[in-house]
């Protein structure tokens, strides 16, 4: 057994120029893991305080079969110009600009001496300063020491992560339809990779992992999700990798621990401030289109008038990560949603926009109202009686879902025609209006406070 020291430092990738490859990439929402094979005859590769700033610290890890880590150090190697050869621009009297030879002092105050000037010393302001070469910047190393299982160098490898490497879903639904009969519906997703670094990853094995994973990570390339689409110049960086006869494929995922992992089959790479698209997903999908209206009982606002909501009902035969959604129907663009990460065959409702022809009025009127003694208490016991009108406005039937929120309060439902059901603290009711079809529906509760 033996103890060697090993100075391991952690590099983003440069391209296949450079013969660097990350060997797997494990690709989150708002980070991605990154795990390397090195070995310990590797020279030492330092990270700029850039690129510092997009790694989580406490992560850095170097593990192996035949290795156990004795230590662990990060340096911070400060990049100073004290003691370096500069160059002061100086006016002549005939208000041309020269320079004079001279060295840094002190950084800070930006004291120098004067070479030309019998090794005067003075203060100058940046902008009078030139370079003979590139001025050096902050560097951070990573080493390590570990002891080694045995006689041989095993293979072993650094991971850590990385915030400005992240993914998101993004689907597009396409419904075609005649009248309320449904033809056909497709749902396409893609996986949109963001590489928010300075330099290009090359990747040799990915995975991208959707479900609720909770890592804090500070670092303001999480903001990447919303910001790039605001950046008119954004689309110059969106790489549709499947316009591509070799672009990689992606798995269906697997679930893992409640987390779902979809695996890309190829090596890729992706440029500095670049979007990455690949499809992901096909999934057979049922939508059913509805007006819903949704609202909060109010005892002390007895008239409510208003209209309904452009509403949808998704089930999937697979796993969907959550994303942003562009609906379309009949090939027009109709709205726009964010799905949460939706379970195969479970149902999710969501709803994009207003229905201009679905109007409905609501009075509130009460009936009684007691005070009686339970159980050592007194209670109000106020009974109210509900009228709903409907107005279809459309030219083809419609189907509208109502609910009554009643949120705290402790009620008691009171429907003759069954149309209204109770379901926990709501009070739900499904309705089917023909073309330009009113209609009037009432049920009554008791509220207990």
């Amino acid at each position: 057994m033996r103890i060697i020291p090993i100075l391991a430092c952690l590099f983003l990738a440069h391209g296949e120029q450079n013969g660097t490859t990350l060997s797997i990439v494990k690709i989150y929402s708002n980070f991605a893991e990154i795990i390397r094979q090195v070995s310990d005859d590797q020279l030492p590769i330092e990270f700029s305080s850039g690129e510092w700033s997009d790694i989580r610290s406490d992560t850095i890890t170097l593990f192996g079969n035949n290795i156990v880590v004795t230590s662990q150090t990060i340096t911070e190697k400060k990049g100073s110009l004290n003691g370096e050869r500069i160059y002061i621009r100086q006016s002549t009297t005939d208000q041309s600009i020269t320079t004079v030879p001279a060295i840094m002092i002190d950084e800070k105050r930006n004291l120098v001496q004067d070479l030309t000037l019998n090794s005067r010393y003075y203060t100058v302001t940046n902008d009078r300063i030139e370079y003979g070469k590139m001025p050096p910047t902050d560097k951070y190393i990573v080493s390590f020491t570990y002891v080694s299982l045995n006689n041989t160098d095993g293979q072993f490898y650094i991971s850590y992560l990385r915030s400005n490497l992240n993914w998101k879903t993004r689907y597009n639904l396409m419904l075609y339809n005649d009248g309320e009969k449904q033809q056909k519906t497709v749902l396409i997703g893609y996986a949109d990779i963001r590489n928010n670094g300075v330099d290009s990853v090359v990747i040799e094995s990915a995975e991208l992992f959707g479900g609720d994973v909770n890592i804090r990570l500070n670092s303001p390339q999480q903001q990447y999700s919303t910001e790039y689409n605001r950046n008119p110049a954004a689309s110059l960086t969106v790489n549709l990798a499947a316009a591509s006869t070799f672009a990689p494929s992606i798995s269906s995922a697997e679930e893992l621990a409640g987390v779902y992992v979809f695996n890309i089959d190829k090596p890729f790479t992706i440029e500095s401030k670049t979007n990455y698209v690949l499809p992901m997903l096909q999934p057979i999908v049922q939508v059913e289109r509805y007006a819903s209206i949704s609202k909060a009982f109010d005892k002390f606002n007895t008239r409510t008038r208003g209209k309904a909501q452009r509403s949808y009902r998704l089930r999937s035969n697979q796993f969907l990560a959550k994303g942003s959604v562009i609906l379309r129907e009949s090939d027009r663009l109709v709205g726009e949603s964010t799905w949460p990460d939706i379970a195969a065959n479970d149902s999710y409702e969501f709803s994009i926009g207003t229905d201009p022809d679905i109007v409905y009025k609501e009075n509130v009127t009460l009936l009684s109202t007691d005070k009686a003694m339970e159980q050592r208490y007194y209670s109000n016991r106020s009974s109210y009686e509900i009228n709903l009108k409907l107005k279809n406005f459309k030219k083809r039937p419609i189907k509208v879902e109502y609910t009554q929120k009643f949120y705290s309060l402790q009620f008691t439902l009171e429907d003759k025609t069954s149309k209204f059901i109770r379901d926990g603290s709501d009070v739900n009711a499904k309705f089917s209006l023909q073309s330009d079809e009113e209609k009037d529906y009432q049920y009554r509760i008791e509220i207990i406070e």
